[in-house]
C-alpha cells in the first residue's frame, strides 16, 4: 500500500525520502499511562493553548 503522505524539509526546500519500518516510540525514557476516565474528561473541557500546555504538565510531572 502506497502513502499519499510526503515529508517536506521547508528550509531546504525539498522531498524528504520515505523511511522504512515508519516511526516508533522510544520507551526507554518511560511513558505516560492515563487513565481512560481521565482522558476521556480531558477531551471535554475547552482550555486555552496556555492552559493546556500547563495542565499537560502537571499530568506529566505527577
Amino acid at each position: 500500500m502506497s502513502s499519499n503522505v510526503q515529508r517536506v524539509d521547508f528550509a531546504n526546500r525539498k522531498i524528504l525520502p520515505d523511511k522504512p519500518g515508519g516511526h516508533v516510540a522510544n520507551l526507554e525514557n518511560g511513558y505516560l499511562r492515563l487513565a481512560n476516565q481521565i482522558q476521556d474528561a480531558l477531551c471535554k473541557v475547552e482550555l486555552s493553548g496556555r492552559e493546556f500546555r500547563v495542565l499537560n504538565s502537571i499530568i506529566r510531572l505527577t
